[in-house]
Order: structure tokens, then C-alpha cells, then sequence
């Protein structure tokens, strides 16, 4: 009696539990590393760093402008990349965490009697 709503709790309601907290904490460190929001700026000037272009047309003034802009672009977005590259590699670590911690869970049960028959022959022994 007391097994089998221990086992149903086990298995039912405490596995949704888990399962909603192991995707409550993949949400959350994707959302602590921002990975989204990075790549949807990917290619914003680095720090906002970005210099006006200025009334009439003079050709050096332009061209510096334009070089000294995409510099910053370019330097974003490789910071970006190397930030979102990290957080993957984070994110995929904690997945691999989540996905052991429910491994664990499912053999949980499988400790009690292992325990008791491991004690039992140490006594015995």
C-alpha cells in the first residue's frame, strides 16, 4: 500500500515536478545569458558606438565615417558570437546536468532495496 503511493508519487507527481524545474532552469539560464537578444542585435555597433554622418558630401570624411562604423559593427558582432558561443556551451552543460539529474531520479527508487540488501550482506558477511 505504502509502496505503491510512494511509486505513484515518485513517478507522477513528483516527476512533473521535476521535469517543470528542469525546463524552468534551461529557460532561465537562457534567459540570464541573453543569447536570444544577442543574436537579434548581432550586428549592432559595439556599446552603441557609432559616429553621425555629417551635413554635405566630403569623400574622406564619409569613407572614415563609414570604416569607423563598421569596425564597430564588426567588433560586435564578433564579441556577440563569442558570448552566444559560451552561452551555448553553458546552456548545453546544464542540459546535460538537467538530463542526469532526471536520470537519477528515475533509479531512485531502485536504492532502497539495493541499500538494504548491500547492508544485509555486510551484516551477514
Amino acid at each position: 500500500m505504502i509502496l505503491g503511493e510512494y511509486l505513484f508519487w515518485h513517478y507522477g507527481l513528483a516527476l512533473r515536478e521535476r521535469l517543470y524545474s528542469a525546463l524552468s532552469l534551461l529557460r532561465t539560464t537562457a534567459n540570464f545569458l541573453s543569447i536570444l537578444p544577442l543574436a537579434k542585435s548581432i550586428l549592432a555597433p559595439w556599446h552603441r558606438i557609432k559616429d553621425p554622418y555629417q551635413r554635405g558630401f566630403e569623400l574622406g570624411e564619409f569613407f572614415w565615417t563609414l570604416a569607423s562604423n563598421l569596425v564597430s559593427r564588426i567588433l560586435g558582432a564578433i564579441v556577440r558570437l563569442f558570448v552566444i558561443a559560451a552561452g551555448l556551451v553553458v546552456l548545453a552543460l546544464v542540459a546535460i546536468w538537467c538530463a542526469l539529474a532526471l536520470a537519477f531520479w528515475f533509479l531512485l527508487p531502485l536504492l532502497i532495496p539495493l541499500t538494504i540488501l548491500v547492508g544485509a550482506l555486510f551484516i551477514l558477511t
